[in-house]
């Protein structure tokens, strides 16, 4: 199976310009302006919980195959973002 298909095409298309939109709010408004903005215009700009996209749905199958099968009861993920996984 082929890493993205061509509709994941416009998820990438998608996150460029969620980026350059943030770059220029940045200078307009700062940071933390500039991350309400586009969150409160787009729910979730970079659509990366978007089921549909082969890649997003091959990215989280290979991280899940990569845990533990051990299971515990709380965890703490200092990287996760938006805490999609």
């Amino acid at each position: 199976m082929p890493f993205m298909s061509p509709r994941d095409i416009g998820l990438f298309v998608r996150s460029a310009k969620t980026d350059a939109a943030i770059a220029r709010l940045k200078r307009e408004v700062g940071s933390a302006a500039a991350f309400e903005t586009i969150y409160r215009q787009s729910g979730h700009p970079w659509a990366s919980a978007a089921t549909g996209y082969r890649y997003e749905r091959q990215k989280y199958e290979k991280l899940v195959s990569l845990l533990s099968e051990r299971r515990f009861g709380r965890a703490l993920d200092l990287g996760c973002g938006l805490g999609l996984l």
